[in-house]
């Protein structure tokens, strides 16, 4: 095994040292901690950059120089690696249109609070009314457990496949971060897709169209326009009807969008229409409203639902996203049960995350069908 500096290491030499001056037990868990740091790097040691990758290692040698009850965790530092370094360089335009929140319930009740009146006067030494017009309302949020296993076969260590290995893991990784992006951007749009709901918006634990003309509650507004998205009108459209939104009481809500977001088949001209100081065909002296004013924000996920719809609006404030756990790597050791005995598996590793992206009200982003 080499370092990316050239030098020699001898697994079974550190192993046998670290056991030696630990004992058994402490020791192979001062081993495990000393490849953990050599691979994932150390705030003190070589400006913290990581003095060995997963790829200079061998499967085979960890094997034969640490033992069955030690290789499943040693290895598993490895394959923890890749397979989060893939999750993390993978695509997360997700990222920019949630705001995550950290749960430990299976089911989340996020509260708001609104007001049906104005916060009343209160003159000197006198109560704060307790009562008034607040009511409570809250949208409930369901997460779902998803992940997939890992497993590395006696042959992968009898024939040394470590870079068969690797590549699985980051394959892993990747499928994580995409799994991710496909049910939060398939949430935002509140789609149904190949026969699954992927529905938003639960207030009072009742599923309610997200995006609607409707002004009954608990919609109370439009949210959605028509508009095909050809030219700084049909924007405008969607601006204005955000700008309509009001609370419970009536009050204005006054919104700002910060992101457009749309389908591939209308990226080019949305950063167009919003890229440009000027209009899009119109004249040098036409300035464009809207010219900067927002992020464009494209994804293939909303194509498989609709090529012409698009989005307006400021999504962190209106879609969240429940952590119960972010991307985890858990390891088994399956020498010592029947699956791994019947089928030779010397380890597997469980890659899993527990969120859901959902929607807390209707008010902060508008829908153009794109239909007109």
């Amino acid at each position: 095994m080499f370092d990316k500096n050239g030098n020699q290491h001898s697994i079974r030499d550190i192993f046998e040292s670290c056991v030696n001056e630990h004992g058994p037990a402490s020791g192979a868990n001062y081993f495990n901690n000393k490849i953990r740091d050599l691979v994932e790097g150390v705030a003190d040691v070589n400006d913290g950059q990581p003095q060995l990758r997963p790829e200079d290692f061998s499967l085979k040698e960890i094997y034969e120089a640490v033992g069955p009850s030690t290789f499943p965790v040693t290895t598993g530092t490895l394959i923890s690696k890749k397979v989060m370094d893939a999750y993390t360089l993978a695509s997360k335009k997700l990222d920019k249109l949630v705001t995550p929140f950290d749960s430990n319930l299976e089911v989340d009740r996020v509260p708001g609070m609104y007001t049906e009146g104005d916060l009343k006067p209160i003159r000197p030494g006198q109560p704060y009314d307790h009562s008034g017009d607040i009511k409570e309302k809250y949208v409930q949020v369901v997460g779902e457990k998803r992940g997939a296993i890992l497993d590395i076969t006696e042959e992968m260590v009898t024939f040394d496949q470590t870079g068969i290995a690797l590549m699985q893991a980051s394959q892993f990784g990747e499928r994580a971060a995409q799994d991710r992006e496909k049910r939060g951007m398939l949430t935002i749009q509140d789609a149904t897709y190949q026969g699954d709901n992927y529905y938003a918006w639960y207030p009072a634990a009742t599923r309610v169209a997200l995006y609607s003309t409707s002004t009954t509650a608990p919609h109370r507004h439009s949210n959605q326009v028509t508009n095909a998205l050809a030219a700084w009108d049909d924007i405008d459209a969607a601006d204005k009807l955000l700008g309509l939104m009001e609370a419970e009481n009536g009050d204005a809500l006054d919104i700002e969008a910060n992101v457009i977001l749309v389908p591939r088949a209308l990226k080019t001209l949305a950063k167009r229409l919003i890229l440009n100081t000027q209009l899009v065909g119109g004249s040098n002296e036409e300035m464009n409203p809207f010219a900067n004013a927002v992020e464009v924000i494209d994804s293939t996920w909303l194509d498989k639902v609709s090529s012409t719809a698009w989005y307006w609006g400021d999504f962190k404030k209106q879609f969240v996203e429940k952590v119960v756990y972010p991307l985890q790597v858990m390891v088994k050791n399956m020498q010592d049960n029947q699956d791994g005995f019947e089928r030779d598996i010397f380890a597997s590793y469980k890659v899993r995350h527990y969120t859901q992206v959902a929607a807390t009200d209707f008010t902060n982003v508008v829908k153009s069908t794109g239909a007109s």
